[in-house]
């Protein structure tokens, strides 16, 4: 880690001939001014205020840091995921940025491009007293297949909401190996690759990372990229990329994640009825979140594939998804939160018998159990 080398290039927002130069030669590019200060404040308050983050910890005692509930693992690889993100603000105001999007847009030389979902949030806590803390520092990866899909697909982001500097940790690449992804998976034919003990395969890629090798050459080029806060560090998914850890003595590095992929109408359908199911259960509920369901700009909408300018009523709704008795669907849905939580606590007996009520009672819920626990 000490030997890895550094890269501090940036292209700034507007300047879409330099984006494009960067992204094609490297693979990468940093895009300073895609958030601006206040929003970059905006959503670290959130996230340091909102209990389904960071609320239950205070940003300025470090002794808070390493309470046992802090919502992360030691070690690990720095992801923080919200307990609701339906109920938040900042991780949806990132997704509609409209900046992001023109880059986004730019880089997939196609405005048909959707967000693959709400995206979350990465956060390395200062590792300098606490070692443990550190994030996996060997992890090159790629988030797509050379042997499925060994052109280009998709751009994956994150959004810096600190500095990202040599010593709070950020993102590493192999720069410029790209043009090369195609060329490693011919010379790599599937089933003759092991890793860690396990075949790779073509289930690997999008969803299940693809490892490299721990002892393949271009484990020596990874290069750490610095960014500041308010950037987007924007990638081709045929970039083999990884963290590197924090080692800095008082400074977080904090990040949002985003993933675009092109529009399709299978997938633009099933997210329309998600997202009306999801509406429907919080309207009913009364809990209706500051930006899901009915204050979306109309970036948001279109990036989340809801593109319609008038969204249904919620009596058009309830009846789209086959709801006639909201009290009936309202208590169904809270038995299958109780067998949730009896299943996590370990009544297995108690969870089916809720279970098997909330479907006599609703015999649709089953299909609802994504929105209910999502």
């Amino acid at each position: 880690m000490d030997n890895m080398r550094s890269r501090g290039v940036s292209v700034p927002y507007g300047d879409d001939v330099g984006i494009l130069e960067a992204f094609e030669r490297d693979g990468y590019c940093v895009v300073t001014g895609i958030l601006s200060p206040q929003q970059v404040s905006a959503a670290l308050d959130e996230l340091w205020t909102n209990p389904r983050l960071l609320g239950n910890f205070d940003r300025n005692d470090a002794l808070t840091w390493g309470h046992p509930s802090w919502p992360q693992q030691a070690g690990g690889r720095n992801f923080l995921a919200s307990s609701d993100v339906y109920q938040d603000k900042a991780s949806w105001d990132i997704q509609s940025n409209e900046k992001l999007l023109h880059v986004q847009q730019l880089l997939h030389r196609s405005p048909d491009i959707m967000m693959t979902g709400v995206g979350r949030w990465g956060v390395m806590r200062p590792t300098k007293h606490n070692p443990e803390w550190k994030t996996d520092s060997s992890w090159l990866h790629w988030d797509q297949n050379p042997w499925t899909e060994p052109d280009f697909c998709r751009v994956q982001a994150i959004v810096c909401l600190t500095d990202n500097t040599i010593t709070s940790g950020g993102f590493a690449c192999v720069p410029g190996f790209h043009r090369r992804f195609q060329k490693w998976g011919q010379d790599h034919p599937m089933g003759t690759l092991e890793v860690g003990g396990k075949v790779v395969n073509e289930t690997y890629g999008a969803g299940q990372p693809f490892p490299v090798p721990l002892d393949d050459p271009i484990q020596k080029d990874v290069t750490r990229v610095t960014a500041p806060a308010g950037s987007a560090v924007i990638w081709d998914s045929r970039l083999p990329h990884q963290n590197f850890p924090n080692t800095d003595e008082h400074a977080f590095r904090v990040v949002h994640y985003t993933m675009m992929q092109f529009r399709d109408e299978n997938t633009i359908a099933q997210r329309k009825r998600e997202y009306n199911q999801k509406r429907v259960l919080m309207d009913v509920m009364g809990k209706t979140g500051p930006r899901f369901p009915h204050h979306l700009s109309a970036t948001g909408k279109f990036v989340h594939g809801l593109d319609e300018d008038r969204p249904e009523l919620l009596e058009q709704s309830l009846k789209t998804c086959g709801v006639e008795d909201v009290s009936t669907f309202i208590e169904a849905a809270g038995l299958v939160r109780e067998a949730g939580r009896l299943e996590e606590e370990g009544d297995v007996n108690g969870a089916i018998r809720k279970h098997q009520k909330s479907i006599a009672i609703f015999p649709e819920i089953e299909e609802w159990h994504q929105v209910i626990f999502g």
